[in-house]
């Protein structure tokens, strides 16, 4: 079972966060908090694949599609190891419609 799904804008957070805190030549200008620096930030095009379905609790169908954002040991403020974020878009499908366009139910960091 999936908890603590993030909306978009969170999820846009944490990657604005994770990026700041570990990609080299990422900063924070001057006068700028990290909440300012968060809400200014433009994802990086995310590719998502499929990862995998199964059937919650309730029968609906949940979709995992996964996009991971890697930098190299050259990319990252510490320079000596690389670093990766995992996003998964999680989309439901009703049991009740097994036809319908699955819907966007929220986003996981891993």
């Amino acid at each position: 079972m999936i908890t603590d799904l993030l909306s978009e804008a969170e999820m846009k957070k944490a990657v604005a966060l994770w990026i700041l805190d570990n990609k080299r030549g990422a900063y924070l200008p001057a006068g700028m908090t990290r909440e300012d620096y968060a809400l200014s930030f433009e994802l990086p095009e995310l590719n998502f694949e499929y990862a995998r379905s199964y059937a919650d609790a309730s029968g609906d169908i949940v979709t995992l599609m996964k996009a991971e954002i890697i930098l190299k040991d050259w990319e990252t403020k510490s320079g000596s190891k690389g670093e990766s974020l995992a996003i998964y878009r999680v989309m439901k499908t009703p049991s009740s419609n097994p036809d319908s366009e699955p819907f966007p139910a929220g986003y996981i960091i891993a």
